[in-house]
């Protein structure tokens, strides 16, 4: 095998990180301070601790102004992103408390690729509970292949792959994938089966995911206007939907079918 890979159990979920052979070296230097970047962002936007951030601020306790440095930027980040795509995604819950973590865990696994690359470590991927980022500097081609999950749950038959992505040379470096089959209705307001998104940063795939998975046709015209974001939709009836672009990522053999969202 041409790679080695490590898992590290974080916010509710396992990050897997692969790495190029020519990499191990450095990545057993640097996957210790990673494990603590996911677990400072856990432990700071949690919304099951009660001494979270997040929990504090929602009692009352805890003012935005006087947040951590993280947490404000994030929150501001939040904000954007309300804006980018017309409410369909959203912070605020609809009972009135504020809760990031529709954008959390992919701000934390892009500081972690951050803090590799500064580091000088760029051959690895990152799956981050079935949300996938990129180093930029991969050689071995079956890292940059990403299967699309089945809308439904991993404990069923045919849980494997609906498809696959071949994102060599493409530019695209995240694939982030939004559904119900395995947390049930977990986004607020959604009316979709199942998104998945490619983009360049994770941030960005997420993101759109959670807000196309609400079927809201203004962020649906925003995301398809977007030059770095291709996305497949899925209708709780089994209706497949795609930007112009998205076939084209589709590795040899594989086939989505469905009908084009809107040619870009």
């Amino acid at each position: 095998m041409n790679y080695s890979y490590s898992d590290i159990e974080s916010m509710g979920t396992v990050f897997r990180f692969s790495f190029e052979q020519r990499e191990v070296p450095l990545a057993l230097q640097l996957l210790p301070r990673a494990k603590e970047i996911l677990t400072e962002a856990d432990h700071r936007f949690s919304t099951y601790s009660s001494q979270s951030e997040v929990s504090r601020i929602n009692r009352g306790e805890l003012k935005l102004a006087d947040a951590s440095w993280d947490l404000r930027l994030v929150a501001e980040e939040a904000d954007l992103w309300r804006e980018k795509t017309s409410g369909a995604f959203n912070a605020q819950s609809p009972a009135g408390t504020w809760d990031p973590s529709g954008i959390v865990k992919a701000w934390a696994t892009q500081s972690v690729a951050s803090f590799f690359e500064a580091n000088g470590l760029n051959g690895f991927t990152i799956n981050a509970g079935g949300d996938i980022l990129l180093g930029s500097g991969l050689t071995y081609p079956k890292l940059e292949r990403v299967g699309i999950a089945n809308a439904v749950s991993i404990a069923e038959a045919s849980s494997d792959a609906m498809a696959t992505l071949d994102l060599a040379g493409s530019g695209f470096r995240a694939v982030a994938t939004s559904g119900t089959a395995e947390r049930g209705d977990h986004i607020w307001g959604a009316e979709l089966k199942q998104v998945t998104v490619v983009a360049q940063d994770l941030i960005t795939a997420d993101v759109w995911a959670t807000a196309l998975m609400t079927n809201n046709s203004s962020a649906l015209e925003l995301a398809e206007r977007e030059p770095a974001v291709e996305f497949m939709t899925l209708t709780v009836s089994g209706e497949k939907g795609y930007s112009a672009g998205f076939q084209k990522l589709i590795d040899v053999g594989q086939e989505v079918g469905g009908r084009n969202v809107r040619a870009k």
